[in-house]
């Protein structure tokens, strides 16, 4: 699959779709490939419509750029289309590069004016799909600067057209709109066929895809066995392992996201270790988001949605082998003790691997001991506990979700 390029929107009947979609056919009868789009189409709202097909012929290069709804005679490409589309307009940030199997897809989306919508919105984004990631990569800047330009265009013509319409608004506006309504212009997908053919022939000219990809895509680094707390924090790298370490002990929701299921596996088995197994509800390799009462330690793949990060959420992406932490916790100045001993016995390098495993865990045991006291003594009464144990008021919020945690497991 060459590069394909597709114009998709949120409707109200039927939710993401595609409008349409251009490709580039080389040595194809254009009118077969047309004929074959048509009559597998299916029916649609007057919001998803598209009653015409377009073929424009480069003789130069005997290629064929062909504009329909949806290719459905083309089953694989069909499947992908709509995953990006729901992707593009449901899942994730604007604009946005990412792969998943074996195609990788960038996408902006935007909204239109429209006086009958109900917040005077509708949602639009432009995909733009091929297999090679590192040239898609590399056009990231001529291609955003062009649809940014395709947008300007329909959003303007939308607005022009809700201008007029606002005053005469309907008391019951209808559901399905369909682009050409909105735009007030009936050759807007004539039009959109010439701007997308044009960005494929262009592109073409000067760069070809490469498959595979790149010599990295499939090197994925592993980050060790089970357990390698040392590999990890190489990983991740010392920043964000220290961040992530700190959210993990005092209970936020960890979220681990990544193209390679065995890397997050790994890292989510590792990250297990470090606090006792009754404050840790550990899930692989969920189907769904699972929210924290269920789950603070959660590993996924990249076709499952998850809630960007909070001040209770942490997530970690790791996509072609990199990892990137994202969070809105502001970084400490001050670290629990228990945090602290286990970052200083991590870069101590005298420490072999199983000579760290079992430092870990006796300082885990002793803030689990910690935290049990501190839970059984009445409040009036702990200041001088917490004093003579050395507890610090950054360990606060650790005894406190450890010892809840605790509690929580054994009244239940």
């Amino acid at each position: 699959m060459s590069a394909v390029i597709a114009l998709c929107h949120f409707c109200d009947q039927h939710g993401p779709s595609v409008l349409i979609n251009t490709r580039v056919q080389y040595g194809t009868d254009s009118s077969k490939e047309t004929s074959s789009a048509l009559t597998t189409s299916t029916t649609t709202c007057c919001a998803c419509e598209m009653s015409s097909k377009f073929v424009s012929v480069d003789e130069k290069t005997q290629a064929n750029y062909i504009s329909c709804r949806m290719p459905y005679h083309l089953p694989r490409l069909s499947s992908w289309l709509q995953h990006v589309c729901v992707r593009s307009l449901s899942c994730e940030v604007n604009p946005c590069l990412f792969s998943e199997r074996e195609n990788c897809c960038l996408s902006l989306s935007f909204s239109v004016r429209d006086a009958m919508a109900r917040g005077f919105y509708r949602w639009f984004s432009i995909v733009i799909t091929m297999r090679d990631l590192a040239l898609l990569s590399g056009l990231w800047q001529f291609l955003h600067r062009f649809v940014n330009t395709v947008i300007k265009i329909i959003q303007e013509r939308a607005l022009q057209v809700y201008n007029l319409e606002k005053p005469f608004r309907f008391n019951n506006p209808p559901q399905s709109r369909s682009l050409s309504s909105l735009t007030r212009y009936n050759y807007i997908f004539a039009q959109i066929h010439t701007w997308f053919s044009w960005l494929l022939r262009a592109q073409t000219r000067y760069y070809t895809e490469c498959i595979p990809r790149s010599p990295y895509y499939h090197a994925q680094p592993d980050i060790a066995l089970d357990g390698d707390i040392r590999s990890l924090q190489s990983f991740l790298g010392p920043d964000s392992f220290k961040r992530l370490v700190l959210g993990l002990l005092e209970g936020k929701q960890i979220i681990l996201r990544g193209d390679n299921l065995n890397a997050v596996e790994s890292a989510v088995k590792t990250l297990k270790t470090l606090v006792p197994e009754k404050c840790c509800k550990d899930t692989i390799n969920a189907e769904e988001y699972l929210v924290p009462e269920i789950s603070n330690l959660l590993g996924v793949g990249t076709q499952v949605a998850v809630p960007q990060p909070t001040v209770g959420i942490i997530r970690v992406d790791i996509l072609q082998g990199n990892c990137h932490l994202r969070t809105l916790e502001q970084e400490s100045s001050r670290y629990p003790t228990y945090a602290n001993e286990l970052l200083k016995a991590v870069e101590n390098r005298t420490l072999n691997n199983k000579v760290l495993n079992y430092h870990i865990a006796a300082l885990k045991k002793e803030w689990t001991n910690i935290s049990k006291l501190v839970d059984r003594v009445p409040v009036e009464n702990s200041s001088a506990l917490l004093l003579a144990l050395g507890v610090q008021d950054q360990d606060r919020q650790l005894i406190k979700f450890w010892s809840r945690s605790l509690k929580s497991v054994c009244t239940s």
